[in-house]
């Protein structure tokens, strides 16, 4: 609370010293400024939302200056309010409190991106999700539109021109998400919006069309064109669809995560609502109980969860399930993104061990349980992630997808020498398998339970699920490889590592086959949830088992120094292991 007046407060926010050049990255905050008539019913599912992530956010509500419940003191909305005035729908008020709320957050020269919520919305992503989404674009998210019916260029004000033309009059919505020069030059108009307070009275509604209008003449470039806040307008009339308790349903919220299509930073993806209204009070219930899984969720999750509505074979329907702006298409590898918020149960393994049960580590099945494949799911995508503790404690999960012996694990064996506690290691063989391991080697009381796997049904799948859901049992695994019993590194340990802990994309190879292999493949019975438009494919790749010896005689060569390229392996390999590799490509063997 201040005793500024607007003006003043305009005044200062608009000369703030931005620390947009004096901090790195890692200390740029998210603005979440909340316009409500009074208390804030959804509260305690934001309080979910930003647990763990305090120096990541900051948070202001205007209220009706009348409003006077507290907050609790443990509620990251305590001492959050702002002075405020009373707001009347689709009055120039609406405008004064928007513009008081970034003009307060403008004070704090950390907050570097603004968002604009109402007491209906919620979030639909985990805080990490939704702080890199809007982190990781230099463009503004606010929908401007030019509509030609009377709800649209029907409400222009001819007394406006020619500071602004009907061509230049636009809608969108209220709700927005804005970075800080953006902010800062709302704030600093006088010119535009004089024009409003003067002219735009109802049915000209100024939440609607004054910042669409501004942004459209003055800014375009700094946009993108849409908002970041789903809303139903399927029913028609001047106000969106309400949502009950009996309207919040996991289908409905995944809905609002991944069945759309929008651009970002170029490329298409399926993440364009972050956040979603009007929930009502009454939902707060229903959706404290699902918040587990809608904001505790890697993609790593994401994808094992997501699976578990389908019943066909994979790869085609990850491209549905994942979101495309977390995987990076051409490579072959999939690995998690960046982690979840830290607010779920506690880890699996407290002792310290990322074994699910050690009875039986003395007989080579370390990672043995009686779990069954859901109870298995179910714990998986409840354990606390550990990746706010401490980087260097980052694992790499090593998934390995076998009919039975690693005929390559001595070659492995050297790539995981002396990196002990930057890795872990996974293996599903065929459950009949009972030969032994050397207790000196990496894959030594590596085996989880299993089930048969047959080439091409969804016992393959299965068999992925459960590998991953073993490794999220351990928090400190931060990344999840999938590999054959026929795969080879093609680094040494560091730059793999390295390679991976360094990107928030995972890596899964996708592509739109319009082949019989490909399209060829859809079961028109699976619309509409996926359409033909979803279906992807994907490949996989391999070294065959002959190659051990070329592989053990080059190893120190490509394991024991930094970088080396392929086209230097295939030198050092020879023409005999090539030659294999050639004949597998085109299906000899």
């Amino acid at each position: 609370m201040h005793n500024m007046s607007d003006d003043e407060l305009l005044s200062k926010a608009s000369t703030v010293q931005d620390e947009n050049n004096n901090n790195v990255v890692g200390n740029y905050k998210v603005a979440f400024m909340f316009l409500t008539p009074g208390r804030l019913p959804l509260a305690p599912f934001w309080d979910r939302f930003f647990k763990g992530y305090e120096g990541k956010y900051s948070i202001y509500v205007h209220p009706h200056p009348s409003y006077n419940e507290s907050v609790p003191q443990d509620s990251a909305f305590f001492a959050r309010r702002i002075p405020s005035q009373p707001v009347y729908w689709g009055q120039l008020t609406m405008i004064d409190a928007e513009r008081r709320l970034l003009a307060n957050a403008l004070l704090d020269p950390s907050n570097q991106r603004f968002v604009l919520l109402s007491d209906s919305c919620i979030p639909v992503f985990n805080f990490t999700t939704v702080y890199n989404h809007i982190m990781g674009t230099n463009l503004s998210s606010l929908q401007i539109f030019d509509d030609p019916r009377k709800a649209g260029r029907g409400r222009y004000i001819p007394h406006m021109w020619p500071e602004v033309t009907i061509e230049q009059w636009r809608k969108g919505s209220q709700w927005f998400e804005i970075h800080r020069e953006l902010a800062v030059k709302i704030v600093s108009d006088k010119k535009y919006y004089k024009l409003f307070s003067e002219f735009c009275v109802q049915p000209c509604f100024n939440d609607e069309h004054y910042l669409p209008t501004l942004v459209n003449i003055l800014f375009p470039e700094m946009n993108s064109n849409r908002t970041l806040t789903w809303v139903d307008w399927s029913r028609g009339g001047p106000h969106p669809r309400k949502f009950g308790w009996i309207d919040v349903k996991v289908e409905m919220l995944n809905h609002i995560r991944f069945d759309y299509e929008c651009e970002y930073n170029g490329n298409t993806t399926n993440i364009c609502h972050l956040f979603a209204r009007k929930f009502l009070p009454n939902t707060l219930r229903p959706l404290l109980k699902i918040a587990p899984s809608l904001l505790g969720l890697s993609v790593g999750v994401v994808s094992t969860l997501c699976l578990r509505s389908f019943s066909f074979t994979i790869p085609s329907p990850l491209s549905f399930c994942i979101p495309p702006s977390i995987i990076s298409k051409p490579s072959l590898l999939f690995i998690s993104p960046s982690p979840p918020p830290p607010d779920q149960l506690v880890p699996v393994a407290p002792n310290g061990t990322d074994d699910v049960s050690s009875k039986n580590k003395n007989q080579g099945f370390g990672l043995m349980h009686n779990m069954s494949d859901d109870e298995l799911l179910s714990r998986a995508s409840t354990v606390r992630d550990e990746s706010n503790n401490n980087v260097s404690n980052y694992k790499v999960a090593f998934m390995f997808l076998t009919p039975g012996r690693l005929p390559l694990a001595p070659f492995w064996d050297r790539f995981f020498k002396g990196h002990e506690g930057k890795y872990s290691i996974y293996v599903h063989p065929h459950p009949s398998y009972n030969e032994s391991v050397p207790q000196d080697s990496a894959f030594y009381a590596r085996r989880i339970p299993s089930q048969p796997v047959y080439w091409g049904t969804i016992s393959m799948i299965d068999a992925e699920r459960r590998l991953l859901a073993n490794a999220l049992l351990h928090p400190s695994n931060q990344r999840f490889v999938l590999l054959s019993d026929s795969c080879i590194p093609v680094f040494n340990f560091t730059t793999v590592y390295n390679h991976l802990m360094g990107t928030n994309l995972s890596s899964l190879q996708m592509y739109d086959d319009p082949r019989r292999s490909g399209r060829g493949r859809y079961n028109r019975q699976m619309w509409p949830e996926v359409t033909i438009e979803h279906w992807r494919k994907g490949s996989q790749w391999k070294f065959l088992p002959s190659t051990l010896r070329p592989l053990l005689k080059i190893a120190p060569s490509v394991l024991e120094r930094g970088g080396g390229e392929m086209a230097d392996l295939r030198m050092k390999v020879g023409p005999g292991v090539v030659g294999g590799v050639v004949g597998w490509l085109r299906g000899e063997g």
